[in-house]
C-alpha cells in the first residue's frame, strides 16, 4: 500500500513538476527571441560559446581573454572531454540547442523522482517526509533550469550513483560517479570517501576495492590522453581552475576559504589548505561509523562528500543545490531531527538565493532569475550584508542536524 502511495506521489511530481519546467522554458525561449535578456542569457549560453570555440581549437574554451572579449561567457572549467557534449548542442543554433537541452533536463528530472522514491523506501524515510523533500528537490532543480546549467545533469549522475550503491551495484555506481565529474568536477569528493572507508574502516575485500577503483578511473581515460596529447591543454586547465578563474570569482564567498581569501589569503593555498580540512573531519567521522551499517556510512560519503567542496571552493549557486540536496535529505528518517534538517533545506534554499540575485543584480544582465535581485539590490549591492549571515546560519545548522543524523543511535567506539 506505502509502494502504492509512493508512485502516485512521484508521477504526481512528475506531472506536475513537468508543466511547470516546460512553462519556465517557454518564457525564457520568448525572453531570447525578443532580446529581452540581452547577451548573457544563462549557463547554457557559456556551455554552447565554448562547444563552438572547442571545434575552433581546444584550448580556446581555457583562454579567460578570448571567452570574455569574444563571446561573454566564462571560460570552461569542466574537464576536456566535456566539450565534446559541448560541442554536440552547437549543431543546432542557440535557441534550438538550448529547447534540446531543457528537454533533455526534464526528463532526467522525471527519473530523478522516480530514483528518490525508491531510496526514500530503501533508506526508511518517514512517509510525512516524502512530499516536503520532494519539494526541496523540485525548488533546487527549477532554480537550475531557469540557468540552464549542466548540474541537472549531474544531479541525474548522483542520484543514479547513490541508487546503485545501495542496490549493492557499486561498481557500477563508481562508473557513473566517475561520469558526474566528468560532467562537473565538484563530485570527486564521494568516491573518494567511500574508498577511504573501504581501505581503512570497513570489511570490503582488497580486490573489490580495486574493482571499484578501475570503475571510477576507466572514465578519465579519453582526459588523460587528451592531456597529454594536445600541448599545453594540462596547463591552461590548471591555470584557469586555480588561478586565473578564482581572481575574477565574485566575493564574497560563502565558504571556510572564501572568508580567508576576503582576509588577503592567497587563493590557490587556501582552497588546498581548506579541502585537507574538510577531507580530515570526513575521515574522522568515517572512523567513528566502523559499525555503521552500509546504508548510513554511504548516505554520509555521498552528502558530506558535496560539503566538502562547498567548504573549499566557496560558490554555493542555487544551481548545484540540484545534486546536493537530494543526497542531504536521504538522511531525514525518523528522527527527532528530520523536521529541523527539512526546515533548514528550505531556509538556506530561499536564502542562498536571494543572496546569489542580489549580487549579480548588482552587476551584468544574467537571466531571469537575477531580475529579482535588481528589484532589492541598492547602495552598489550593500544587501548583500544583510542577506549573506542569513545564509551561512542556515549552511551550518544544515550540515550540523545531518551530522547529528548520520550519528544517531551509531555506537561510537
Amino acid at each position: 500500500m506505502e509502494s502504492k502511495t509512493d508512485t502516485n506521489l512521484a508521477f504526481q511530481f512528475i506531472i506536475g513538476t513537468t508543466i511547470i519546467f516546460a512553462g519556465f522554458v517557454i518564457v525564457y525561449v520568448l525572453l531570447i527571441q525578443f532580446g529581452i535578456l540581452g547577451s548573457m542569457v544563462n549557463d547554457f549560453t557559456n556551455f554552447w560559446a565554448d562547444g563552438y570555440l572547442a571545434k575552433i581549437n581546444l584550448l580556446y574554451p581555457y583562454n579567460y581573454n578570448i571567452t570574455i572579449a569574444d563571446f561573454y561567457a566564462f571560460p570552461f572549467r569542466y574537464l576536456p572531454s566535456c566539450l565534446f557534449l559541448a560541442e554536440f548542442f552547437t549543431n543546432w543554433n542557440y535557441t534550438t540547442a538550448y529547447i534540446i537541452y531543457e528537454a533533455i533536463c526534464i526528463f532526467a528530472n522525471a527519473i530523478n523522482i522516480l530514483l528518490l522514491v525508491r531510496i526514500f523506501r530503501q533508506v526508511k524515510v518517514d512517509a510525512k517526509f516524502h512530499k516536503t523533500i520532494l519539494i526541496a528537490y523540485s525548488i533546487s532543480f527549477l532554480w537550475t533550469l531557469t540557468a540552464g546549467n549542466i548540474s541537472q545533469l549531474v544531479s541525474l549522475c548522483v542520484i543514479t550513483g547513490l541508487y546503485l550503491f545501495l542496490n549493492n551495484r557499486a561498481n557500477l555506481g563508481m562508473f557513473v560517479l566517475g561520469l558526474s565529474i566528468i560532467l562537473k568536477p565538484v563530485t570527486f569528493f564521494i568516491p573518494l570517501f567511500i574508498i577511504i572507508y573501504d581501505l581503512f574502516f570497513g570489511n570490503e575485500k582488497f580486490f573489490n576495492i580495486l574493482k571499484k577503483v578501475a570503475c571510477l578511473l576507466i572514465v578519465f581515460i579519453p582526459d588523460v590522453y587528451l592531456f597529454l596529447t594536445v600541448n599545453n591543454l594540462l596547463s591552461v586547465f590548471i591555470q584557469i581552475n586555480l588561478i586565473t578563474y578564482p581572481l575574477v570569482t565574485p566575493i564574497p564567498v560563502l565558504s571556510f576559504a572564501g572568508i580567508l581569501e576576503s582576509y588577503g589569503a592567497n587563493q590557490t593555498w587556501t582552497t588546498i589548505i581548506s579541502a585537507i580540512i574538510a577531507m580530515c573531519f570526513g575521515i574522522f567521522i568515517l572512523s567513528k561509523m566502523k559499525y555503521s551499517t552500509n546504508q548510513t556510512v554511504l548516505l554520509f560519503c555521498f552528502w558530506y562528500g558535496v560539503a566538502s567542496l562547498f567548504v573549499a571552493y566557496g560558490e554555493i549557486w542555487p544551481s548545484q543545490l540540484v545534486f546536493f540536496v537530494p543526497c542531504l535529505i536521504a538522511n531525514c528518517r525518523n528522527t527527532k531531527y528530520g523536521n529541523k534538517l527539512l526546515k533548514c533545506i528550505l531556509y538556506f534554499e530561499f536564502c542562498n538565493s536571494l543572496y546569489w540575485d542580489t549580487l549579480f543584480g548588482s552587476g551584468p544582465n544574467y537571466g531571469v532569475q537575477i531580475q529579482v535581485g535588481k528589484f532589492i539590490a541598492f547602495s552598489n549591492g550593500y544587501m548583500l550584508l544583510y542577506v549573506m549571515p542569513f545564509v551561512a546560519i542556515g549552511l551550518f545548522f544544515v550540515i550540523y542536524y545531518s551530522v547529528r543524523l548520520t550519528l544517531e543511535g551509531e555506537e561510537w567506539k
